[in-house]
């Protein structure tokens, strides 16, 4: 007769009255000689208590972990989860109560009872108690018979299997680097263990090294074709890459393999979202949602996805069922505020932004929606409070300037108008709409020439200005009468709703370019696609003109050739 298998019980102690139930639901199993417990109720006084447990926990053969809310936040029961995986023991996570488990590295383990329902959702829950002992006796049973054959591997494959296992502990305590190290040390000694390619792909993809995690998740599918993970991760690695048609088929596969799996179908739902594959989309959050009813992640996708669609009052009841599934889903939160906007809800909205900033002190995104809703309620200081809070959480937040920027132009307060637009420019060069609002504060001021250079960029990127002044002013007539200043004909035309497009003479719109430049309106590589020629070529002519870009920084030079390799996009 084999020895008794040693069983190990780790669990947070609000679930002490768990682990005794366990004990007596397996007390056949130890009358019987097949396991004998050990859990903390052994230490003693005068025991160095954790050199205690971390001794008895090493010499186990099996630990069951009680998962709750409770274990999974606590730091001794991760740590003898990171002892046990080091030791190459036996994990068995016992699912108790509803909890963020699928997120926790025990996502990747066997749970039980089977399926993950919880202990507490079973009725009554001896039941639940039970199938968890009928599932230990088969994996007792199976532990035991392959004892005999276990114990004749070689020395090289236990080596691999134990570095395989280090790897995966170094994961869990973030020493991404060193874990990928030890993997590779695992591929040495065993070049045929699929899942040691797919956890050194998850360690590369977590440092955004996405080709070196695809080359090993194919390395793991060509070992393995039906390993239903490897496809998911390399999906999301295409993903990452843009490459939504190659992540699109591999959650295809991976949903072939595994017809309920609902993570694949989220995942291949966000890439038709990006592909722009809208029917799709809605299609794959109702099938992940039918798999998985109380996946929050499934009701908040397919949120956005209604949201892009313009069905608000959809998204809006998707969003509500996530925060309902998870009260601090900030996510769930920021977006239910987006669409309470899009339909005119501003209250609404800003009660769900102000959620998530109490749930997320520092997200720039929620002050900035918020200041938008409060733009268009018309409470311009709570406005410029929350623009200017998301400023200073993020100074390189371009969109920020802007918005703040159309707030002092609606105010009138035309320099500090031009200043924002001119710093949302700088972050951001293709900021058309900035171009073209702050052509119309230069108005304000009458630099017809400044106004005319900002307002002939936003055209060349492709902004409608006539629709953009029209915004602020019902007619040119309408600006002139409430502001008392006349607009030379030629600034006019250009904002006249009737002129479909403006076709500039080559000579203006390299006057225009060099003035920009002089001015320190534009960069040389912004001056060049104005002038509408190759930068190199425009160089030549602000050397006749004597300019020169000697002035610019390394970064503003590059930044220059970046934007002039542009400008055949805008012609």
């Amino acid at each position: 007769m084999n020895k008794p298998l040693k069983i190990f019980i780790t669990y947070a102690h609000k679930d002490k009255a768990a682990k005794n139930k366990l004990i007596a639901y397996l007390g056949v199993m130890e009358r019987k000689g097949e396991i004998k417990f050990w859990d903390d109720n052994e230490i003693r006084l005068g025991d160095k208590w954790y050199k205690k447990i971390s001794n008895n926990l090493v010499t186990s053969d099996i630990l069951f972990y009680l998962v709750s809310a409770a274990s999974l936040a606590s730091e001794n029961c991760n740590r003898e989860l990171a002892e046990a995986l080091s030791a190459k023991i036996r994990v068995i996570p016992i699912i108790l109560e509803r909890c963020d488990w699928l997120n926790h590295q025990l996502s990747d383990i066997q749970v039980l009872p089977v399926e993950g329902k919880p202990i507490n959702e079973w009725f009554p829950d001896s039941r639940g108690w039970q199938n968890v002992v009928e599932n230990i006796q088969k994996a007792i049973d199976k532990i035991q018979s392959q004892a005999e054959t276990s114990s004749g591997r070689s020395k090289k494959e236990q080596h691999a299997e134990l570095a395989f296992q280090q790897g995966n502990v170094l994961m869990m305590l973030g020493q991404v680097d060193r874990a990928i190290e030890i993997y590779a040390d695992a591929i040495k000694l065993n070049p045929n263990n699929t899942y040691t390619y797919n956890n050194r792909g998850s360690a590369y993809g977590s440092k955004n090294s996405f080709d070196r995690a695809i080359a090993d998740y194919t390395r793991a599918i060509e070992l393995n074709p039906n390993y239903v993970n490897a496809y998911l991760n390399r999906g999301v690695a295409y993903g990452e890459k843009g490459d939504y048609d190659r992540a699109i088929a591999d959650y295809t596969k991976a949903i072939q393999l595994k017809p309920d799996f609902a993570e694949a179908y989220i995942n291949r739902g966000a890439a038709y979202l990006k592909a722009g594959k809208l029917e799709q989309v809605v299609d794959d959050y109702n099938r992940a949602i039918e798999f998985k009813p109380d996946y929050a992640d499934g009701y908040l996708n397919r949120g956005m996805a209604y949201g892009t669609k313009g069905d608000y009052d959809r998204a809006i009841a998707d969003y509500t069922r996530a925060i309902e599934l998870n009260p601090n889903y900030v996510d769930a939160y920021l977006n239910r505020g987006v669409a309470y906007g899009e339909k005119g809800d501003y209250d609404r909205a800003i009660a769900d932004y102000t959620k998530a900033i109490q749930l997320h002190p520092d997200l720039a995104k929620a002050y900035t929606h918020r200041g938008v809703a409060y733009h268009e309620k018309g409470e311009i200081i709570y406005a410029i409070q929350d623009y200017s809070m998301a400023i200073g959480l993020n100074p390189e937040f371009a969109e920020v300037y802007a918005h703040r920027g159309n707030v002092y132009l609606g105010k009138i307060d035309i320099h500090r108008a031009i200043e924002d637009y001119n710093a949302a420019i700088k972050l951001n060069s293709d900021a058309g709409l900035a171009y073209g609002n702050c052509g119309v504060a230069w108005l304000h001021l009458q630099q017809w020439g400044n106004a005319k250079v900002d307002l002939t960029v936003a055209i060349i990127l492709r902004v409608n200005i006539s629709a953009l002044f029209h915004q602020i002013y019902k007619s040119v007539a309408d600006f002139e009468q409430r502001t008392g200043i006349r607009l030379p004909e030629d600034i006019a035309a250009m904002l006249n709703p009737q002129v479909e497009h403006i076709e500039l003479k080559k000579e203006t719109r390299l006057a225009l370019a060099l003035k920009g430049y002089e001015t320190g309106e534009l960069s040389t590589g912004l001056a060049a696609r104005l002038a509408g020629m190759p930068y190199s070529e425009f160089l030549l002519l602000m050397g006749q003109h004597e300019l020169s870009p000697v002035g610019e920084t390394a970064e503003e030079l590059a930044s220059d050739f970046a934007n002039a390799h542009k400008a055949s996009d805008h012609q």
